[in-house]
Parts: structure tokens; C-alpha cells; sequence
């Protein structure tokens, strides 16, 4: 049977999504999806009567339902969600939209897939990226993991949403259904939690290891997307294999996940203050850097001159980019980073065979990473370790039926 991993990319304005398949002819491929001829997938919702219309970009939708959801469990509704608070109609909650959201995301893969291998017989997972910072507090982890799970025996049970609108008496049925379902579950591993979902940090970062641009060196890393901004130390390295020096490994020195970012930007009144504020991410993971590094004077000066990768909406803001290419780390506040461009990975295509642009990459690379397995993805959490980055063909990784089964 053939397999495909679904990397969904749930973004707080726009969502991405990347159908890897593993059996592909010639070798593992990764395809962006693109409905409606956009990878930009939108994450509103709007109401039309009794019906539910997912991935709105409507003038009336709910926005940034992903960071209300997480506002609303924390009790910090201010501190993660930027716009108007409208109410919710039907006693629905947040949770039960984003629930459904990621059901019509893993239906979106689901039809390419059926394209793709031109049959149904075929096995899909999927991955959801949730901020660092979510995965960092146990109440929102857990809220994201159930999400993750409700919304997958939702695909598992009742098959993909061909459309994008649902009734809304069907859609609280289905739900009630499959949370029940799921709460008479175990719980799932600790091992096999990152295969549900996956801090969207390391998922970016394995598109960097893959860019044919990145070289063996240091590097900072932020991602400003539109609930979030997520910041990262890390160097690749590279080994002798069969006669050759290849990149081989990844070593994490420190991440940071807060909510500032570019729905922060729009309601902002000091330009200059936002720029500072998003740039404290990216000080913080260089802050746990140097605490690891400290104390070895070649380690250090290796962090003299590091590469700067910036990704999501806040690399097309012209002014926040120069903010961060002062070095974050305070002994070499003097040098300014060069912002690396990064290249497209060579296994990864649109549906229709032809190349991704360039001009992609600061967009997908999250959900490039979330169509990987967990066990291929280096993970933030062990700083300091040297972590191989394998490949699905030549390791041993687990099945989806071992990841996905009851």
C-alpha cells in the first residue's frame, strides 16, 4: 500500500500544506498543494444560515481563530489574539472551528493523494505545527493534540469534506462523535507525539538542512508569521560519507516561540518598538545559546559570524529585516548578519511536476517539515546533541499504522 504524510501548516490568517509521498516513482517527493490555485489556503470562517464555510477570505469571517483558541484555554485572550472579538454563532466554540478547519486541510491532501497514485488504496498521515510556545505549556499542548486527533478520525471516520461548507447540525454530531471516540483512547506516547504534531520551529529548520543553499555554519533563524514568531540557534555539520563531506547533522543551541508577529504589526502604533519586540525572540534563543557555549572561547568565536534565515510574512518588512541582522548575541553586538536566501529542497514539486518558485520558500517551509516523519526531524528540546537527519528510504521508521492505529 502507498504512503503519504500530510504537513499541515495552520496558520493564524492562511494555511500551507505539503503532501510527501514516500513510494513516489524514482524517489520520495514532496508536493505543495495548491486549491483554488494559491498555496495560500485562507483560515476564516464565515456563516452562511446553518451552514459552516471553512477557509473563508470573506469580508465578515473569523480571523485568527487559532490564536483565540489557545487565548480562550489560557485565559490570556489579550495576549495571543490581535483584532475584533466576534462572537461565535450556534454555541460553537473556537475549538470546535479550528477542529473542523484541519478536517478540510486533511481533506485538501486527501484528494491529491487520490490524484497522485490515481487509486484510493493508499495510507495518509498527517503532522500539525503548533508554535513552540503552545507545545511548551501542557494545557495547550494537550488542546492542540486533541485537536490534532479529533480532526483525523473525523478523515479516518467519515472520509474527506469534498466542499468547503458544512451544516452546522451535521458538523456538531460528527464532532460529539469522534471526541468521544478519541476520549475512550489511551493517551498517546511521549515517542510518538511529535508524529501528531510538531513544533513548526523544527519544521522550518528541516527545509533549511535541505535548501541547497545553506552551507556547514551557525545560523539564526526567525519565522514571523501572522500569531507568532519563532526564533531558533542552531549549525549544521557535515561528516565524511563514501569519500565525501556532505551535511550530515543538525545541533540545537537554543529556540524562543512568542506571540508577536504580524497580526501584532497591524495594530501597532510604534513601528519601531514592534521591530524590537519580534527581535527579542531571536535575542532570547541567542541568550540559551551562549549559556551553552560559554566557558569554550572556540565555540564562541565559531558564532562570530552566523547566517540569518528569515522566513514568513515578516521577510517582506523591509525595516524589521535590517532590525534583525544586528548580531543578537551582546559580545558580538558590533556585526551585522547576511540574510541567506534559501533554495527550494530538489525533492519538491507543485502537483503539477513543475518546480516551486523560490519566492515560496519563506511561506512553506513549516509544512515542509511536517511532512516529515517525527523521527527524521532533529528535535529543539535536546540542545546542545548532535542529531542525524535521516531519510524515510535508508531508516528505520515507524508505520503509519503503528503511528495512527487505535
Amino acid at each position: 500500500m502507498q504512503r503519504f504524510h500530510l504537513g499541515v501548516d495552520y496558520g493564524t490568517s492562511a494555511s500551507k500544506l505539503i503532501l510527501r509521498h514516500f513510494e513516489a516513482p524514482g524517489g520520495e517527493r514532496a508536493y505543495l498543494l495548491e486549491p483554488n490555485d494559491s498555496f495560500r489556503i485562507p483560515s476564516g470562517v464565515t456563516f452562511r444560515g446553518e451552514d459552516i464555510v471553512l477557509n473563508s477570505n470573506a469580508d465578515d469571517a473569523l480571523r485568527s481563530l487559532k490564536m483565540r483558541c489557545a487565548g480562550e484555554v489560557a485565559d490570556k485572550v489579550d495576549e495571543f489574539f490581535f483584532g475584533k472579538l466576534n462572537d461565535i454563532p450556534f454555541n460553537l466554540s473556537s475549538e470546535d472551528i479550528v477542529t473542523l478547519t484541519i478536517w478540510r486541510l486533511v481533506s485538501i491532501g486527501h484528494l491529491a493523494a487520490v490524484k497522485i497514485s490515481g487509486n484510493t488504496d493508499f495510507r495518509m498521515g498527517m503532522t500539525l505545527g503548533v508554535p513552540m510556545s503552545f507545545l511548551d505549556d501542557n494545557e495547550l499542548r494537550d488542546l492542540y493534540l486533541k485537536i490534532a486527533r479529533v480532526a483525523y478520525r473525523l478523515y479516518t471516520n467519515h472520509g474527506p469534506i469534498g466542499l468547503d461548507m458544512i451544516g452546522v447540525e451535521l458538523a456538531v454530531e460528527l464532532l460529539n462523535g469522534c471526541r468521544a471516540a478519541v476520549d475512550k483512547q489511551p493517551p498517546i506516547p511521549e515517542s510518538n507525539r511529535r508524529n501528531w504534531i510538531r513544533s513548526e520551529t523544527e519544521a522550518s529548520m528541516f527545509w533549511s538542512f535541505k535548501s541547497p543553499a545553506t552551507p556547514v555554519s551557525p545560523f539564526f533563524c526567525a519565522d514571523i508569521g501572522a500569531g507568532t514568531t519563532d526564533s531558533c540557534a542552531f549549525m549544521i555539520n557535515d561528516d565524511l560519507i563514501n569519500g565525501h563531506r556532505v551535511k550530515d547533522n543538525i545541533v540545537f543551541f537554543g529556540a524562543h516561540s512568542h506571540p508577536v508577529a504580524m497580526d501584532a504589526f497591524q495594530f501597532t502604533e510604534d513601528e519601531d518598538e514592534w521591530c524590537r519586540e519580534v527581535r527579542g525572540g531571536l535575542v532570547c534563543s541567542a541568550q540559551k545559546a551562549f549559556s551553552r557555549l560559554m566557558g569554550n572561547v572556540f565555540s564562541v568565536n565559531q558564532w562570530s559570524d552566523p547566517k540569518l534565515i528569515i522566513l514568513g510574512g515578516g521577510a517582506m518588512n523591509a525595516k524589521l529585516c535590517m532590525a534583525l541582522q544586528k548580531h543578537p548575541m551582546v559580545n558580538f553586538r558590533d556585526t551585522d548578519l547576511s540574510i541567506l536566501d534559501l533554495l527550494t529542497p530538489t525533492d519538491l514539486v507543485r502537483l503539477d511536476g513543475t518546480a516551486v518558485k523560490p519566492s515560496d520558500v519563506v511561506f512553506t517551509s513549516v509544512a515542509y517539515g511536517l511532512a516529515q516523519l517525527g523521527e527524521a526531524v532533529p528535535l529543539a528540546e535536546r540542545p546542545s546533541e548532535v542529531q542525524q537527519v535521516r531519510r524515510h528510504a535508508t531508516s528505520t521508521l515507524p508505520s503509519h499504522d503503528e503511528i495512527y492505529s487505535d
